[in-house]
């Protein structure tokens, strides 16, 4: 997929009431030890990979929030960050929220089961965040999530993060 054919679909997927689109930056920092107990990043793409099973983690997380409300949720999430420039790991998402759910409880919830499925998949607990605001323009904020930032995630399509989970 270009970019612009990402950018379109996710301009036809969601819904037109950016109120019921939460923008999200989801976060897990700090370090864990790899097999030789060498601390390394959970974004690290060295030899023990650890970002496959942070993606994992959300993918789990999302998941859950799906079965919990029949499917219907709508979700797609991007890579973000580059560590060679000191711009820790994330994901970029847009969310378009359940109906009827209220939506602080919503992002509450997915905040601990980020944190749950985190420290499952890495066997360590580890700093989670997830920040959530109100979407203001779709096509900004997909261009904003595939934009280049450096050799680790490239740009583009190559940063939509892929799940049976995700879906619009």
């Amino acid at each position: 997929m270009k970019k612009n054919e990402i950018t379109q679909w996710i301009e036809e997927s969601l819904t037109s009431d950016l109120d019921n689109i939460a923008a999200l930056t989801i976060r897990v920092d700090g370090c864990l030890k790899n097999g030789s107990q060498i601390s390394q990043s959970a974004w690290s793409q060295s030899a023990t990979y650890s970002i496959e099973l942070v993606k994992t983690a959300l993918d789990w997380t999302i998941s859950q929030l799906r079965r919990a409300h029949k499917k219907t949720l709508k979700f797609v999430a991007c890579l973000g960050g580059e560590q060679s420039l000191g711009v820790a790991g994330h994901f970029h998402a847009l969310l378009e929220y359940p109906a009827g759910v209220d939506k602080d409880q919503f992002i509450d919830r997915l905040r601990k089961l980020w944190a749950r499925n985190v420290a499952k998949k890495l066997k360590q607990s580890l700093q989670t965040t997830v920040y959530a605001e109100p979407l203001r323009d779709k096509a900004e904020f997909s261009r904003y999530c595939q934009r280049f930032e450096g050799t680790t995630f490239g740009s583009g399509s190559s940063k939509v993060v892929m799940s049976k989970s995700f879906s619009l």
